[in-house]
């Protein structure tokens, strides 16, 4: 069973600048073999490498979007896929200001056990944490800094 997760985050970058970040880092991950994921729910933190496969950057009218996946490198049976997509678009303020938007689904580990398991004791936090742990790294690595205005 896949669960439907999304987040944005307010960037105080300027989205061309944006868009080239995104494109460099994109062209980043087309040659790595895997990246660093940090996990932060319920009080524990959890580091995994996790393979990536980013889609090219699509360009409309108003926003740009890529395709993205990833899941553990070493256990992908062990721990939750997600599969969406990155979306970064100017806001209609005249401050400069970019959305970054993190929407898409992950897949619990282990089946249907892992699903109710998700489900009914873990209350989606992993997968949300996940999703957090995203838009962190993103927003850092798109504006150069670890904050952010969230919502």
């Amino acid at each position: 069973m896949q669960r439907r997760l999304y987040g944005y985050r307010t960037l105080d970058v300027e989205v061309d600048e944006a868009v080239s970040r995104l494109r460099q880092l994109v062209d980043e991950t087309h040659v790595a073999d895997s990246t660093p994921l940090l996990v932060h729910s319920m009080g524990l933190s959890l580091r995994r490498e996790v393979s990536v496969d980013a889609g090219d950057v699509v360009e409309f009218a108003d926003s740009v979007s890529v395709d993205v996946r990833f899941g553990d490198t070493l256990h992908p049976d062990w721990f939750p896929v997600f599969a969406g997509r990155i979306e970064l678009a100017a806001l209609a303020t005249d401050d400069g200001s970019t959305q970054l938007t993190v929407v898409g689904t992950y897949r619990p580990p282990f089946g249907a056990v892992g699903a109710a398991g998700d489900a009914f004791f873990l209350g989606r936090r992993v997968g949300e944490a996940t999703v957090v742990a995203l838009l962190d790294g993103l927003t850092e690595a798109l504006v150069g800094v670890s904050q952010w205005s969230s919502r």
